[in-house]
């Protein structure tokens, strides 16, 4: 959310809650882990052939196979991604982090613990994910006073 629109929403609704939703945050994490997966499969052509090919190879055509959830990947999405683990450590953790991500919504007991594990995430997941850490954060107030909403929100 910009500034701009937090402040005309401050003025016209001063008692709003604001509200960063689960799934724009996580379509923000896909867009930066595809773009990095495009980028590490250009980085690949420098590298000696053995080593471009295994890179190369397992990137080009697997965009959903790192987007996907991991539990819903059928057994051979699950090769792929355990061969695009083995040939790019950085995909490897942005994958994880996602799917930690991902996970922190779906087993978080209570609003304590959620809000736990989104500030370790959000200190983890910084250097791979600045655009969706920024959007986390710019919900507003300080995070800590956040609540993880079960609606898969984080709430002011």
């Amino acid at each position: 959310m910009t500034g701009n629109y937090k402040s005309l929403i401050d003025k016209i609704c001063p008692n709003a809650v604001i509200t960063v939703d689960r799934f724009h945050v996580t379509k923000i994490i896909h867009e930066e882990l595809n773009q990095a997966r495009i980028a590490e499969k250009k980085t690949a052509l420098d590298l000696n052939i053995k080593d471009r090919e295994k890179v190369f190879d397992s990137l080009k055509g697997n965009k959903f196979t790192i987007l996907k959830a991991e539990d819903n990947l059928t057994d051979k999405q699950k090769e792929k991604l355990d061969t695009i683990r083995e040939a790019s450590p950085l995909i490897a953790t942005m994958h994880s982090l996602k799917e930690e991500f991902r996970d922190l919504f779906d087993t978080s007991e209570d609003s304590g613990t959620g809000i736990l594990g989104l500030l370790d995430w959000l200190e983890k997941a910084e250097p791979y994910y600045q655009k969706s850490v920024k959007t986390a954060k710019s919900a507003g107030g300080v995070l800590p006073r956040r609540a993880l909403q079960l609606n898969g929100g984080l709430e002011k």
